[in-house]
C-alpha cells in the first residue's frame, strides 16, 4: 500500500527540484537578455508546470510553522 504523505505539494516540489533549478536558471538567462517573465510569472508558471498547488503549498508552509512552534 502507498503511503500518504502529510506535506504532499513539498513532495511533488522536492521531486523536481533539480529540473526547476535548471528552468530557473534558463529564466535568469532570458531576462539577462531581456527577455525574460516577472519572478511571479515564473514562479506561477512553474509550479503550473509541475502541478504543485502554491496555495495547498503555502499552507502546508503554515502547519510546518505552527507545529514547530507548539512544540
Amino acid at each position: 500500500m502507498k503511503q500518504k504523505h502529510q506535506y504532499p505539494e513539498h513532495e511533488k516540489l522536492k521531486k523536481v527540484e533539480d529540473a526547476s533549478r535548471i528552468i530557473s536558471e534558463f529564466l535568469e538567462f532570458l531576462e539577462g537578455k531581456n527577455l525574460g517573465i516577472s519572478s511571479f510569472q515564473a514562479e506561477s508558471l512553474l509550479a503550473e508546470f509541475f502541478g504543485i498547488d502554491i496555495q495547498r503549498l503555502e499552507q502546508e508552509k503554515e502547519d510546518m510553522t505552527a507545529r514547530l512552534s507548539e512544540g
